[in-house]
């Protein structure tokens, strides 16, 4: 299900798109992503698998996780709980700057989004502000019990949200996933990069064009 918000409390926007044959649902099919996936385990041995689609206005992201232990606690923050990320980047980005993304959505449909510069406490690389997007959690079984399955999720950003005024040939990417043991305010049981990935270093990231 969408979250709906505005800029001002941060949530994910609704938003159109003219690719038909695509449906942000949460389901990740391969009649909308092709065949092509990055797959990588944390470890624990949960499974992470990403897909990407380049569409006429924006990229789109499919995540598909075997993820057992599905929670998320609403005092905790959501990289403390179920949920994905990723930076998303124009192509030959070097550094870090305003035109970098991270979007982060949790298992109970919670977003938020950063942009890529040092926040004024200098902690961290990246400062929250809200970026036009969207997103959809799809769980199989039910959230914060013991009967869940596995998860999907979709994101979807605009490519005017990375500063381009038309569809690029290529973008780059960094996707991550955080798992969580039980429904606790506590902090994330692992956190997990895309092998060979570094947060600060785009030009690590992984390519995305019309092939995948």
């Amino acid at each position: 299900e969408y979250n709906n918000g505005t800029s001002e409390d941060g949530n994910w926007t609704d938003l159109e798109y003219p690719d038909t044959d695509m449906n942000v649902d949460g389901s990740v099919t391969t009649e909308e992503y092709g065949e092509s996936f990055l797959s990588f385990t944390d470890v624990n041995g949960v499974n992470m698998k990403v897909y990407a689609h380049m569409g006429e206005e924006g990229v789109f992201f499919g995540f598909v996780s075997d993820d057992k232990s599905v929670y998320y606690h609403e005092e905790a923050s959501v990289y403390d709980n179920t949920s994905v990320e990723i930076q998303v980047a124009p192509a030959n980005t070097a550094t870090l700057n305003s035109n970098v993304i991270q979007l982060r959505l949790g298992a109970n449909g919670y977003a938020e989004q950063w942009i890529g510069f040092k926040a004024q406490d200098k902690q961290y690389d990246y400062t929250r502000k809200h970026v036009p997007s969207m997103g959809a959690v799809l769980i199989n079984g039910e959230l914060n019990t013991s009967t869940c399955n596995g998860y999907s999720m979709e994101l979807y950003l605009p490519y005017s949200s990375l500063n381009l005024s038309e569809k690029p040939e290529s973008i780059v990417c960094a996707p991550s996933f955080n798992t969580k043991r039980s429904y606790t305010s506590g902090p994330r049981a692992t956190w997990t990069m895309m092998l060979g990935c570094n947060l600060s270093e785009p030009a690590t990231w992984y390519v995305v064009n019309d092939t995948g």
